[in-house]
């Protein structure tokens, strides 16, 4: 009965595994709606899509207004 385990009967299926790609796929969109979700319970903000939209588009749009002054200001006066 030695490797017993690794003999597979006619009768089973063989199920290929998901790739490496796939799983990590998989595993940061769970991650992000994970921490989404936990934001928006800790924020209160849970039920209520117009203040996610005030909430997140507050954060989008000040990271974007940074990051395209230091682009225009990089592009004007070198990096």
């Amino acid at each position: 009965m030695a490797n017993s385990y690794l003999k597979t009967p006619n009768s089973k299926y063989i199920l290929p595994h998901l790739s490496i790609k796939e799983k990590m796929n998989v595993t940061i969109k769970m991650a992000l709606k994970k921490r989404y979700n936990a934001i928006c319970e800790w924020f209160g903000i849970d039920n209520c899509i117009s203040s996610q939209l005030w909430f997140f588009g507050t954060f989008g749009i000040s990271t974007f207004m940074i990051v395209a002054t230091y682009v225009i200001s990089g592009i004007c006066f070198g990096f």
